[in-house]
């Protein structure tokens, strides 16, 4: 489920599943695919709910929306993610 249903581009609700922000309902996504060993996905995910912040910015924002700090703190952990996801990749 968590491979087909929450994924970063669901803008819609989905079986009263919400799309979510980065703290903590992508945070907890990105976490439960790097236990599962997904990721190719993780990196996706990545870039699909943080790509059009970098984009637009050059910054990773507190919420999605853009209705908040254009410069997060909290954000940095996507930094974490994606080093980890690149070693287990490249291996």
């Amino acid at each position: 489920m968590i491979l087909r249903i929450f994924s970063p581009g669901r803008e819609e609700k989905t079986a009263q599943i919400f799309p979510v922000n980065m703290f903590i309902g992508a945070y907890l996504r990105l976490e439960a695919l790097l236990k599962m060993k997904q990721y190719d996905l993780v990196l996706q995910d990545v870039v699909g709910f943080f790509g059009n912040m970098e984009a637009y910015t050059g910054t990773l924002w507190e919420y999605k929306n853009g209705k908040g700090s254009y410069d997060h703190g909290v954000a940095s952990y996507a930094l974490v993610v994606i080093r980890e996801a690149l070693a287990n990749t490249i291996g």
